[in-house]
């Protein structure tokens, strides 16, 4: 099967899917660009030309993970599901003081978490290291690795909603926050 065919029947289906994960077109672009070396690259490793739009959903998927694993996280963005959306400047202000306010928290809340996941939050979130490489120094599979970064941002943000009831916009934007009485434990009283 030659690859302009498959591009041909699939591109704009697969152009689409990755819009459709991402947060502008000309994300989109690039990506669908990747996945089009990628495939092109690949096609001699499809073993059954009838399931050509699953192996190419595949790498879409792939290539969409990859965009987001690079994307480096610093402290802020462990804060519950805070977006890059432009705000007028007052709102963004006051959402900057918010991030500010919570991010102090996030050590205590790491400290909180058991150890497998304390470690692995500290060196891939709070120290900026790759999953691969703490996989590779604790000798142990890069999807371990990766099921407890996710399970710790779950947890971690689990400690931030029992501590605070937070307020969020439609785009999932953190706007304001209040502190439970009695319910947090963080050092610094978020």
């Amino acid at each position: 099967m030659e690859i302009e065919e498959v591009w041909e029947q699939f591109g704009q289906q697969l152009r689409k899917f990755v819009e459709a994960r991402v947060p502008d077109s000309h994300i989109a672009d690039e990506l669908t660009q990747e996945l089009l070396i990628k495939s092109y690259q690949n096609i001699n490793k499809l073993r059954d030309n009838d399931r050509v739009d699953a192996w190419l959903y595949q790498i879409a998927r792939n290539v969409i993970n990859d965009y987001y694993r690079k994307k480096a996280v610093n402290r802020e963005d462990l804060i519950p599901e805070m977006g890059d959306v432009a705000a007028p400047i007052e709102e963004e202000s006051a959402q900057n003081r918010v991030r500010e306010e919570l991010s102090q928290c996030i050590k205590p809340f790491v400290d909180q978490l058991p150890a497998k996941y304390r470690q692995t939050i500290t060196a891939v979130d709070l120290d900026g290291g790759s999953q691969k490489a703490l996989a590779d120094k604790l000798g142990i599979s890069n999807s371990t690795i990766k099921s407890q970064t996710q399970r710790g941002r779950a947890q971690l943000n689990k400690l931030f909603k029992r501590c605070c009831d937070i307020d969020l916009d439609a785009r999932g934007n953190i706007m304001d926050y209040k502190p439970k009485s009695g319910q947090c434990k963080c050092d610094n009283n978020c």
